[in-house]
């Protein structure tokens, strides 16, 4: 369905150029004077090191076995493939250079803004409103941290599929056939491969079926040309499959990984109050974003406020369904917004985050919809509405491309990001564990210790503040100092993997040799992706004159980390006590072409050469 068009007359005067080009310029202007400069910025150390900086198969590029790995890995407690493709594309074209991986994410943002354009301008013929509702996609800045974080990049990919999906959709239902419904189901499955947010798709179809596209007249039933509701649900139920083996794929990766919260933690009870209470908090952060962060811990609900937000949602879900017949974009709006919230809005709690900016990235397209064609279907009723739609219009763009420029900035590096998460609420423990990471990283040991211990008064079992404070004090050689702070980590989580292998290290300082076998063995099993719990057990075995059993862990270690000099070196000289001179002097050899000031690998090789 296209409608008749919406371009006031003063904008026809002010703009005689066509909006489809226009618009799509004016998106990209906008959008590139905030974001720009994330191409100076660097990694940040939150989930960063784990994607991309840190991660060996992301770190190689694209490969035979890099994509094998894609497919077959839960890493980061997801399945994602088309995002681990997506970084794995930049690795290989530009490098590990941090501007690259940024820069994508910005151009993905943008592409999809535009897409989002023409999609709403092709099923409502409505440019300047579809125009309007991409640039609030585009600068708002709770939608920052999906763009300026590099881990993020599983937003914008999939935001991308989804709308070709939809894009698809529409060309599917203009002329339903089995070849044009197979693109949707392609771009689907690809999107679901980016990230599982997407299962509600289906979901949104049917929406969309009701408007823009007046497929079906659900409730009044079906019209002349129109299409029975049975009929809509039934086309979408290939897609309704690959939604659910999404899910499964995803709960058993989370499981896995042991990332999904027990009830024993949060309650059913308090997993709903926040839910309810993060719906009217989302509302309210579309509406003015303050104080935004990049980590919201868990607080208790204030009764007040989870009464305002079910009163609120209550209130407006009545609205949407009394809207059904003369505004149905309200009702869809609303709805597109409390049903793509649903898998992250923590019922199924992954995480300790109360909510998160990210997950808006697509929900508030229901809600710029919804609020973009309600005030200019209200102001359309004035004589003057056109001249107040600009007047609102411009104004608002320009108040949003300030807001996001100043959460941009904050991104600039793990400091600035951490230091303002504090600012906004002081007992974020998390923000002080990864503010004091990123103090540790410059050398500002004490301040990082403070950091740590603050982390740690906020929430005494906070294990990741326990492991980090003990590694500072391991780093200071007070081994008898770190070691309870490990051991009280692993009580709280025994399948801490880098706790363990921190324990292992501290027992190794103290020549607690088989102690230190036992942790990196279970380390190695707990995480048998990384390399470094198979190269501290080859040290250990090493020392204890375990020379073939050290051997089998080096080349475990650099089957996952292939450019590791230090691993080679190691594996040189296991082979050296060996007798096997030959394959020491390849490894020393291969450790100085990896790093050519390797010094203690260059005297090693100088006297196998001599033999």
């Amino acid at each position: 369905m296209r409608g008749t068009g919406d371009s006031p007359k003063a904008v026809k005067r002010l703009l005689p150029v066509q909006p489809a080009v226009i618009i799509p310029l004016l998106l990209c202007l906008f959008t590139i004077m905030p974001y720009a400069r994330v191409g100076d910025y660097g990694f940040v150390n939150y989930d960063d090191p784990e994607y991309v900086a840190e991660n060996p198969p992301v770190q190689a590029g694209l490969t035979l076995h890099t994509i094998c790995w894609a497919f077959t890995s839960f890493h980061a407690a997801n399945w994602h493939p088309v995002t681990w493709l997506s970084l794995m594309a930049d690795r290989t074209l530009f490098g590990m250079r941090p501007a690259a991986f940024h820069l994508t994410n910005v151009f993905f943002h943008l592409l999809n803004a535009i897409l989002l354009f023409f999609l709403l301008r092709a099923m409502t013929g409505a440019e300047w409103k579809s125009g309007f509702v991409a640039a609030l996609f585009a600068l708002h800045p709770m939608h920052v941290e999906s763009v300026a974080w590099i881990a993020e990049r599983k937003d914008v990919v999939s935001t991308f599929f989804m709308m070709a999906t939809i894009i698809a959709w529409h060309r599917y239902v203009q002329r339903p056939r089995l070849r044009r419904y197979l693109p949707v189901a392609a771009c689907f499955a690809l999107g679901l491969m980016a990230k599982p947010m997407l299962v509600t798709l289906p979901l949104l179809l049917l929406l969309l079926d009701f408007w823009p596209l007046k497929r079906i007249g659900w409730p009044s039933g079906k019209a002349p040309g129109q299409r029975s509701m049975v009929g809509v649900v039934m086309e979408k139920m290939p897609l309704v499959i690959l939604s659910a083996l999404s899910c499964s794929i995803t709960v058993i990766a989370q499981r896995q990984a042991a990332a999904v919260v027990p009830f024993e933690r949060y309650s059913l009870g308090v997993r709903l109050a926040n839910a309810l209470t993060s719906y009217g908090g989302y509302f309210i952060k579309m509406m003015i974003p303050r104080h935004l962060s990049v980590f919201y811990p868990m607080v208790t609900v204030d009764a007040t406020g989870l009464l305002l937000s079910i009163v609120s949602i209550a209130a407006m879900t009545v609205l949407s369904f009394a809207a059904l017949r003369k505004m149905p974009y309200i009702f869809v709006g609303w709805m597109w917004y409390v049903i793509t919230l649903l898998p992250v809005i923590g019922i199924l709690q992954v995480g300790s985050q109360a909510m998160a900016d990210r997950y808006t990235y697509i929900p508030y397209i229901g809600l710029f919809i919804l609020f973009t064609w309600g005030i200019c279907g209200f102001l359309g009723t004035y004589r003057r509405g056109p001249a107040l739609q600009i007047g609102i219009g411009v104004p608002a763009i320009l108040a949003l491309i300030i807001a996001t420029d100043r959460q941009v900035g904050y991104w600039k590096n793990s400091g600035t990001l951490f230091e303002h998460a504090i600012a906004v609420s002081p007992d974020n423990y998390v923000a002080h564990q990864n503010l004091g990471l990123f103090l540790e990283e410059q050398g500002d040991i004490p301040g990082a210790t403070a950091h740590f211990a603050e982390a740690l008064r906020i929430n005494p079992n906070d294990i990741n503040a326990l492991n980090s404070l003990g590694s500072v004090f391991l780093e200071q050689e007070l081994v008898d100092t770190a070691v309870p702070y490990f051991q009280k980590a692993l009580r709280i989580q025994p399948d801490f993997a880098e706790a363990r292998n921190n324990l292992g290290i501290a027992y190794a300082r103290s020549n607690r040799w088989r102690e230190a076998l036992q942790e990196f063995t279970i380390a190695s099993h707990l995480n048998p992706g990384s390399e470094r719990p198979y190269s501290n057990l080859g040290l250990a075995l090493a020392k204890v004159g375990e020379w073939d059993g050290a051997i089998d862990n080096f080349h475990h270690a650099l089957r996952l980390d292939p450019q590791n000099a230090a691993t080679h070196f190691h594996l040189g000289c296991a082979y050296e006590n060996k007798g096997q001179y030959q394959e020491a002097s390849a490894q020393f050899r291969e450790a100085l072409r990896i790093d050519p000031s390797f010094e203690d690998a260059a005297q090693s090789l100088q006297r196998i050469e001599r033999f």
